[in-house]
């Protein structure tokens, strides 16, 4: 599971007003030494907010909840206009919020595997790695 090098404070009162916005997820894999494995781009809408888990966003394309990591201050307000996925050419159109995070894979690991990974698990807390 990947990890989350240091727990930013949480602000319950910004947190929550990220639930039923529309986010727009750039997530880039790279190996330990650094070279990039791939990228993921994906969206949805925030359905819970959770100081110990982080921030749900229910994926639009599966359904599936994906957990950011539990640090509001990550998201941020998405300028207008249309996000062209490079992996998928879908267009969204005017999303509220856009994120990104680079994501150390495990050793041997694609970055489709750390996707998958990354669904089942979410983001580990600080130190752990299991």
């Amino acid at each position: 599971m990947p990890a989350v090098d240091e727990q930013p404070p949480w602000d319950e009162e910004r947190a929550r007003g990220f639930l039923g916005k529309h986010v727009v997820i750039g997530l880039t894999y790279e190996s330990r030494d650094g070279d990039l494995l791939g990228q993921v781009q994906v969206h949805g809408h925030v359905v819970e907010v959770d100081e110990g888990r982080g921030i749900a966003v229910e994926l639009s394309d599966s359904g599936e909840v994906f957990w950011l990591p539990p640090d509001p201050s990550a998201l941020h307000d998405a300028p207008p206009g249309e996000y062209r996925f490079r992996s998928t050419g879908e267009v969204v159109v005017d999303p509220d919020l856009m994120t990104s995070w680079t994501v150390t894979a495990a050793p041997g690991e694609t970055a489709e595997g750390a996707w998958t990974n990354l669904l089942r698990e979410g983001f580990a807390p600080s130190g752990d790695s299991s």
